[in-house]
């Protein structure tokens, strides 16, 4: 048995030794030492481990195991034996974690190896990191940047793959126009007053755009303007004088959709944070042409602006910079869930 570790421990030196990249390119470096960075103890020493025993088995007899993964090492400790048995050793592990330092001048600094995938390193918001000389070894590596989700409306790259937003529109199954010939005339989209859907149902269009987008992703038959019309008018979907409840198609079967947000202020970050989502967003905007308050619905971030889907007008598909100089007053949000 001794001479079979003998053995084991003479081709572990060799790895270590004479060929250091299997672990670190670094771990050969002149008057590079271990340094310990943490320590894990046992807490329930109800929950022993199994581990390896040296030759025989007894109480005590449980040996230490160290693993090297690049410049890191990690020491195995029995630090309570409760049982032993079959050469397998019950106990609770005491590991400390140490890091391969190597010498450096004060105030040198160094770039470290990319970690992320091949072909990202440089693209985007994609960095590798760089290490510095503290206390006369080189700390760790710090200000690396990984290709992470794309960030609509950032105007940034997130994911290092030389693309900005991509992957951030939303394609609306149907786009409902308000100003249809049977919508100019009565009957009205609310039973208490004598506007017309043109006139007054800018707010019904886009629930009923948004409501379609939830049904077609759950598979189930679409609603056109004047069917939603009808339900809301039965379910409370109306306040007295026609301002829409919101949060009325809360309860539209099978649709899975909740209000969630009702702001009448201009938050761009809420907006884009939805649309990352893949939310289509309600934005309430100032309407030159009426001078009142109008409703459009905002389905992508399209460089400084955002692709929007106008019930009131044609053409509807155009850019909030382009109909409403790139400025909305509030949003209402809906969002799916299981």
């Amino acid at each position: 048995m001794s001479r079979i570790k003998f053995k084991i421990s003479l081709i572990t030196l060799f790895l270590l030794v004479l060929a250091p990249s299997v672990w670190s390119s670094d771990l050969n470096c002149p008057g590079g030492r271990w340094v310990g960075v943490s320590s894990s103890h046992p807490k329930d020493y109800s929950q022993p481990v199994a581990y390896p025993c040296s030759a025989g088995c007894g109480k005590y007899s449980c040996e230490t195991k160290t693993i090297l993964s690049g410049d890191i090492k990690s020491v195995y400790t029995c630090y309570f034996w409760a049982a032993c048995e079959y050469c397998n050793c019950a106990c609770n592990q005491w590991v400390d974690t140490y890091e391969w330092k190597c010498p450096c001048t004060a105030g040198q600094t160094q770039a470290c190896s990319y970690s992320g995938p091949a072909g990202t390193e440089n693209v985007g918001i994609c960095r590798a990191g760089s290490k510095t000389c503290q206390g006369g070894y080189w700390a760790s590596c710090q200000g690396e940047v990984l290709p992470q989700q794309e960030v609509c409306g950032d105007g940034l790259d997130n994911n290092c793959d030389g693309q900005i937003d991509e992957g951030c529109g939303i394609e609306l199954p149907e786009t409902v126009y308000q100003c249809e010939d049977k919508f100019k005339v009565t009957p009205p989209f609310y039973d208490e007053t004598k506007n017309s859907i043109c006139t007054s149902g800018c707010a019904l269009a886009d629930v009923t755009m948004v409501l379609n987008y939830y049904l077609n992703k759950a598979g189930l038959p679409m609603v056109d303007m004047e069917e939603l019309n009808e339900w809301l008018n039965l379910n409370e979907g109306y306040y007295d004088g026609g301002k829409i409840n919101w949060s009325a198609l809360n309860e539209y079967p099978g649709a899975n959709v909740k209000f969630v947000k009702s702001s009448d202020i201009e938050d761009v970050v809420k907006l884009n944070e939805e649309l990352t989502k893949g939310y289509p967003v309600i934005l309430k905007v100032f309407n030159p042409k009426t001078g009142r308050d109008h409703f459009i619905v905002a389905v992508g971030k399209n460089g400084e602006t955002w692709d929007i889907i106008d019930p009131g007008y044609q053409p509807q598909e155009t850019t909030l910079a382009e109909r409403y100089g790139n400025h909305f007053k509030g949003v209402r949000i809906y969002e799916s869930y299981e």
